[in-house]
């Protein structure tokens, strides 16, 4: 478990492997006693997750094992980076949510876009219906694009207009 701000990490292509390796070190840190090991048991543990799905299983997991699965934290890895770089600090990073927002905020602007018309067209009128169209597509044109920053940095600049230049 390692002591305050320390990052353990534990790998496996198995999930129930690394479950029981959860549960065994928590128990194993909760009965520490103060000990180089030890942790509080009530402060709350993290524990970095690619979805829900993993989360709600660890928890269950780890429940079942322990007896009680209490004060754990399971963010998704881009949550949590977030988390680390905003302590304190006057930026923000842009992740899913943010960058939906930003989407969401150029379907509205039909004059400074006037190019988006067809994507306001489609999104429809401003009730539940195209509500439900415009957020949907708000997060999928996020996903895609955070994918293609990610594995396709020479295409996201190219497309920025920035192909001889470096941000």
């Amino acid at each position: 478990m390692g002591g305050r701000g320390v990052i353990h990490v534990c790998y496996s292509n198995r999930l129930e492997e690394l479950a029981a390796a959860l549960a065994d070190d928590l128990a194993l840190a909760r009965r520490g006693g103060g000990g180089p090991g030890a942790c509080d048991p009530l402060a709350p543990l993290t524990v970095v997750v690619p979805n829900q799905m993993v989360a709600a299983y660890t928890r269950r997991e780890v429940a079942r094992r322990l007896g009680i699965a209490a004060n754990l934290r399971f963010p998704h890895l881009d949550r949590f980076l977030a988390d680390l770089c905003h302590a304190g600090r006057p930026w923000r990073v842009l992740d899913r949510r943010l960058l939906q927002v930003l989407i969401l905020a150029l379907f509205e602007d039909g004059e400074l876009h006037p190019e988006l018309g067809q994507v306001r067209d489609y999104i429809g009128a401003r009730d539940g219906a195209g509500e439900l169209r415009r957020v949907q597509l708000a997060g999928e044109l996020a996903d895609v694009l955070l994918d293609y920053a990610m594995s396709r940095p020479e295409m996201m600049t190219a497309w920025a207009g920035l192909e001889g230049e470096r941000r």
